[in-house]
């Protein structure tokens, strides 16, 4: 598999802030028919990188990998991120049961590559 480890460009159409507030009304356990392009630092994977918690300049929203909405070289690439990685998602906006605002990725594009793993929480990004 062969990834640019640092593309060009990425338009993003939304930033994590402006999606919470312009679906603040979704219920849970109901998907969206918005799709949407997003980027940021991942902080936090879960499951395998099924769940990966994104931030951004405005916040934080969930990102949900699953194998019905990849490809396999797709998740091949998920397999491959490390905390700290800088990525772009595209996928359909959705509130998972629990109530967490979620976007089901259907590509996933690596921006750049985290050389070094981010510092220690209470030490700060100073």
């Amino acid at each position: 598999m062969e990834i640019e480890p640092y593309p060009v460009t990425f338009s993003r159409t939304a930033e994590a802030a402006e999606l919470d507030k312009r679906h603040a009304d979704l219920p849970a356990g109901v998907e969206t028919e918005e799709s949407v392009r997003i980027a940021g630092r991942i902080r936090a994977m879960r499951n395998s990188g099924m769940f990966i918690d994104l931030h951004d300049a405005s916040g934080k929203i969930q990102i949900f990998c699953h194998k019905d909405h990849l490809s396999t070289e797709q998740l091949a690439l998920v397999r491959l991120l490390d905390i700290g990685d800088l990525i772009g998602v595209e996928g359909l906006v959705r509130r998972t049961p629990r109530g967490e605002l979620t976007v089901n990725a259907t590509e996933v594009t690596l921006l750049a590559k985290s050389l070094r793993p981010l510092p220690e929480k209470y030490h700060g990004l100073a």
